[in-house]
């Protein structure tokens, strides 16, 4: 009795200080959101699939022929700005029978594939697919991929696009889903540590902020995301030109400043 006590009260301070779940490159089954259309995604799944060896799921409008990598990589064709081929995703990886225990989402949908010139049908594809799709994606992520009594890595990643003043309106819808999504994160992280007393799966939420990175600075930038990853950070975390740095007041405030710039004065 005295050593499933210990063994509880000692489960319990790991959870607290954030050391539980970290990262297993060979163990863990991850989900990737969006592995395709951006140059760090499509980095992050080759380095995770050629380099760490993980069974890798990629949920995109497209593939990416540098990833393949038989019985480790499997492509699902995915539009986030349809909520209908978000469901039939899901349902397509969940017969390939895998217990998975990592999410990554990097929609970060901002203006690739986005052309049409209707403000209104920009505004719903960008909000459907950087936050209102991402909401339900992570819902049924739990509920229909994640197995009993695992341990779940759940990551958030978001960016500042630079300024483009020729799409202008596009970047302002950007910015408000992404704004949502650090709401939502907040909003989830809360929900989690309920769901985890009630349900016995833990899970650890990460919000890590990147700058919108060109081709050549990806892989630094991937390697240094995978190492917070395997250190099995939670909270938030700043990468900027491959550089951690952890969350400050100073920070948040710079960030919703430049983000609600977008929307107005501060």
């Amino acid at each position: 009795m005295l050593t499933e006590y210990l063994y509880t009260q000692m489960l319990s301070i790991y959870k607290i200080i954030g050391v539980t779940k970290r990262f297993d490159p060979k163990e863990d089954v991850v989900l990737i959101l969006g592995g395709s259309t951006t140059s760090f995604g499509q980095k992050l799944c080759q380095v995770l699939v050629h380099k760490y060896k993980t069974t890798v799921v990629n949920f995109d409008r497209y593939d990416d022929p540098n990833c393949h990598c038989p019985g480790l990589y499997h492509f699902i064709r995915c539009d986030f700005t349809q909520r209908k081929s978000v469901n039939n995703a899901f349902f397509r990886a969940k017969l390939l029978g895998l217990s998975f225990t990592v999410l990554i989402n990097n929609v970060n949908e901002l203006l690739d594939g986005i052309t049409d010139e209707d403000p209104l049908k920009n505004c719903r594809d960008i909000i459907n697919a950087n936050l209102i799709n991402v909401m339900i994606s992570t819902k049924l992520f739990i509920t229909e991929l994640v197995g009993h009594d695992k341990d779940v890595y759940i990551i958030n990643v978001t960016a500042l696009s630079d300024s483009d003043h020729g799409k202008e309106g596009r970047s302002t819808y950007y910015h408000l889903a992404q704004a949502g999504l650090v709401q939502f994160h907040d909003g989830m992280s809360s929900e989690l540590k309920l769901k985890e007393i009630n349900h016995g799966n833990y899970y650890k939420p990460l919000l890590a902020y990147l700058p919108v990175s060109k081709e050549k600075k990806a892989e630094k930038l991937v390697n240094d995301f995978i190492r917070v990853l395997i250190e099995g950070r939670e909270g938030i975390e700043y990468l900027y030109e491959g550089k951690i740095r952890n969350s400050t007041l100073g920070q948040m405030i710079r960030y919703y400043k430049k983000v609600y710039a977008h929307c107005g004065e501060w």
